[in-house]
């Protein structure tokens, strides 16, 4: 596991993420070239961007498959400082990624940033979020 892998969201974090809907902005993407590769590499947005412009012939437009793989510091951004329910109970996010709606709710991940993405996936999916 290299350094991006570490503070970025995994694979299959950052495609559930972008399916929820969270937004495709960010400094890392996780990259898939059709059919030259046969795996996913992280690259910055810049070596994105760069391959991208220099393969555009050899590569149309969906040859390649990529997603935002958010940084634990973009997680943080995206998150609530505080989230409130029907209840009216309003709680503090801190970086551990535990919620107090209701039950108690921490979420895990291999990863700091594992771990926030999840917790901004079950907000979203409670509708806390805006």
């Amino acid at each position: 596991m290299n350094i991006e892998q570490i503070k970025c969201t995994s694979l299959e974090l950052s495609k559930q993420l972008k399916e929820a809907g969270y937004k495709q902005e960010g400094l890392w993407w996780w990259t898939y070239y059709h059919p030259s590769y046969q795996s996913w590499f992280i690259k910055s947005e810049k070596e994105l961007s760069n391959y991208i412009d220099k393969h555009s012939v050899k590569y149309p437009k969906g040859r390649v498959t990529y997603f935002v793989a958010p940084t634990v510091a973009e997680l943080g951004e995206a998150l609530p400082d505080k989230v409130s329910s029907q209840k009216g109970i309003i709680k503090e996010c801190k970086w551990i990624c535990e919620s107090f709606i209701a039950t108690s709710l921490g979420q895990a991940g291999n990863t700091e940033a594992d771990a926030r993405a999840k917790m901004w996936l079950h907000l979203k999916k409670e509708g806390l979020l805006k």
